[in-house]
């Protein structure tokens, strides 16, 4: 069970680096096109607006600029000639005061992943060095009853998953690591659009279909902990479990200690 629990974690860290190289193909694809945006803006002599409108006069739904037909609406809005600076940079700013949020909440699910997993680890270590304890003490003792002897085999096979299962959940921690660490720097190229005039459509376009890519991104990373806290329930019930079936094996092993001095006396 144990090898089977390391073949599928192999294969989905195969799975992962595949999606990672991808994901650091479209990332520098992206950020080539946003420099040269940006040189081209540049060479037109775009300059920036003093005064800036609120939100509030714009008429714009930031907090539903997650969904795309909002984006490409508000996409089409700001590639239109009346759009100016300052609904540009006002509309930027608050996109980007969202994505600070979405990066605090990101930070806050890692840290109640990690601890977990450290509960789950500190659990699995302190039941490994009960379970090598009970060993020696039934090697000492001379023969052991070989009901006992499966069940302590059966206690081991648990341990072991439970260790695998700790591991998984440090692979995953790792994961998030790695796909965040990609989306902030997505997220940083685009910052250059504040100081813009008119943005250019087709590039506009090709940045929304990117912000999506990133918004199904985040809902399976979502997902994922979901799953990540599932697990660690099921792994807490089955660390529970294994520290019921130490208990009724200690009780056998006392109860086949008592039956051997009774009967010693006879032999």
């Amino acid at each position: 069970v144990v090898e089977e629990v390391y073949t599928a974690q192999r294969k989905r860290d195969e799975a992962m680096t595949g999606r990672m190289k991808l994901a650091n193909e479209e990332k520098d694809d992206v950020m080539a096109r946003l420099r040269q945006i940006e040189a081209r803006l540049d060479s037109q002599g775009a300059g920036t607006s003093f005064m800036e409108p609120s939100v509030d006069e714009l008429h714009i739904d930031v907090g539903n600029l997650d969904n795309s037909e909002e984006l490409y609406t508000l996409l089409s809005r700001l590639d239109s000639p009346s759009s100016g600076d300052g609904e540009m940079s006002a509309v930027v700013s608050h996109v980007e005061a969202m994505r600070q949020r979405q990066r605090e909440v990101t930070n806050e699910e890692m840290a109640i992943v990690m601890e977990q997993r450290d509960i789950a680890l500190a659990k699995c270590r302190k039941l490994e060095e009960q379970l090598l304890k009970y060993q020696r003490e039934s090697d000492a003792d001379g023969g052991m009853d070989k009901t006992v002897r499966a069940k302590l085999a059966a206690l081991q096979q648990e341990r072991d998953i439970a260790v695998a299962k700790s591991q998984q959940l440090d692979n995953e921690v790792q994961t998030l690591r790695i796909y965040y660490g990609l989306r902030q720097s997505i997220s940083s190229s685009n910052s250059f659009q504040q100081s813009t005039h008119h943005p250019v459509s087709e590039e506009l376009n090709s940045t929304r279909q990117q912000l999506e890519g990133t918004e199904k991104e985040n809902k399976h990373l979502v997902s994922q902990l979901r799953i990540n806290t599932i697990e660690k329930k099921q792994l807490e019930q089955a660390l529970e479990s294994v520290r019921q079936d130490r208990e009724r094996l200690q009780k056998l092993v006392g109860i086949l200690k008592k039956k051997l001095n009774t009967e010693k006396p006879d032999t």
